[in-house]
């Protein structure tokens, strides 16, 4: 068993070639061929990491790298004729097989990918097995090539929480999809479902991140329905007196402390902007992501993920129902003059009353007049508005019980 470096350029092996029970700090592979199988698995009893360095190789035949534990790699223009046995391999650091080719099976069983690991132009022209493989932040296959539709073996595979950055959420989206759609190719629903479930959270994710508004436009806005409020009737001047007082404090926290705003972003003062007009114009010119009220697709997906997260989950989509529900109950119980109930306990009867009231206002095919005769100027619009967002909770809960067929 040796502790040495293996270095090799432009060397062609044959039979009678040996790698094993060989312990290396780093083995490097520079345009080689190899005729025969290789077995470059970890020595029996040896707990040593090693450095592998593949670049411009052409394996004819199988190789195998059982147990090995790998602190560096780098897979560069190299093809794989054989099966490419990663079993049980313990990858340290982020892994990427640049254009790399797998004519035959690659092997991911077991493996443990503590890193993000990256298929960058790779092609996969046969099975890439990945059962019980555990890639603890994330896997990237969007750039990849696949010969046919059902690529991989995925039970048990499990995909962490991406790393911030480590890849874009376009690519995030992909690869869920790549295996979502490999998964109902292989008639395995069941084991799609994780994987649309990600997916639809990584497209909500990435349209959120395109919606950026400054707060400039942000506080047009604001004004905007500040004088909105200010011409509606019933409104006196220490409402207004309140909602402005909310406006210059919420200034002021964005000019002394833009970080109580933007937690994930940070605003560098450059010197000299010492100045409080420096401040304001910089902050007043940053941009946020906020939703846009003119991005369906945002909006489709906030309604999906909160009935229910994707219809993954039925209990989720009912509870959020009847919480939505409870809202809209109090708010429609405000547009009736005398109020339907009164908040606070005054007896069995009445909450009875109130409860028999809240179940009938749950059924969205109920006639206006169903809980009161006496209805507000603002009873209806509240009633519509209720029914369509009920109606969307009960519906996806429906689906939720759907998701399996």
């Amino acid at each position: 068993m040796n502790n040495t470096n293996l270095s090799f350029k432009g060397c062609t092996f044959g039979n009678g070639t040996t790698f094993e029970n060989r312990q290396e700090n780093t083995i490097k592979f520079n345009d080689c061929e190899f005729n025969c199988r290789i077995d470059l698995s970890q020595p029996k009893a040896s707990k040593q990491s090693t450095n592998l360095y593949l670049e411009d190789c052409h394996f004819h035949k199988t190789v195998k790298f059982y147990s090995r534990i790998f602190s560096d790699t780098s897979f560069e223009n190299t093809t794989f004729d054989g099966v490419a046995d990663f079993w049980n391999v313990n990858f340290e650091k982020e892994t990427v097989f640049y254009k790399t080719t797998f004519n035959d099976n690659v092997v991911f069983s077991e493996a443990k990918l503590n890193k993000i690991c990256d298929f960058r132009y790779s092609t996969f022209r046969a099975i890439a097995i990945f059962r019980d493989a555990t890639f603890k932040k994330g896997l990237n296959l969007a750039h990849a090539n696949f010969a046919f539709q059902s690529s991989f073996s995925t039970h048990k595979l499990e995909i962490g929480k991406f790393e911030q950055g480590s890849i874009s959420l376009e690519d995030e989206r992909e690869t869920f999809r790549l295996l979502k759609n490999d998964a109902i190719n292989s008639n395995n629903k069941i084991g799609s479902l994780d994987f649309y479930e990600r997916e639809m959270n990584a497209y909500r994710k990435s349209i959120h991140s395109k919606s950026k508004l400054s707060i400039k436009q942000l506080f047009n806005v604001v004004l905007a329905l500040l004088f909105i409020i200010a011409i509606l009737p019933g409104y006196s001047g220490l409402l207004m007196f309140r909602f402005f007082l909310i406006a210059f404090i919420s200034l002021v926290l964005l000019i002394k402390y833009p970080k109580f705003y933007f937690k994930k972003h940070s605003i560098k003062l450059k010197n000299g902007l010492n100045s409080l007009k420096d401040k304001i114009k910089l902050v007043l010119n940053y941009e946020i992501c906020l939703p846009r009220l003119t991005s369906g697709n945002w909006w489709i997906l906030f309604f999906q993920r909160i009935f229910g997260n994707f219809n993954q989950s039925w209990g989720l989509s009912l509870f959020s129902t009847l919480v939505i529900a409870s809202i809209l109950f109090s708010c429609y119980n405000l547009t009736f003059s005398p109020h339907l109930f009164e908040w606070g306990f005054t007896s069995w009867a009445s909450w009875g009353n109130v409860i028999s009231d809240y179940m009938l206002f749950l059924w969205p095919g109920r006639d206006f007049e169903a809980i009161s005769n006496d209805l507000g100027p603002l009873t209806i619009p509240m009633d519509i508005l209720s029914r369509v967002l009920i109606g969307i909770g009960l519906y996806q809960t429906l689906r939720s019980f759907r998701k399996l067929g």
